[in-house]
């Protein structure tokens, strides 16, 4: 995760958004 977010900022956001949203 911490890999990702480095390489892709926007990229991490999305991937957040979407984890949340299927924890939810």
């Amino acid at each position: 995760m911490l890999k990702l977010k480095r390489r892709s900022g926007v990229g991490g956001l999305s991937l957040m958004t979407i984890y949340v949203l299927f924890i939810h």
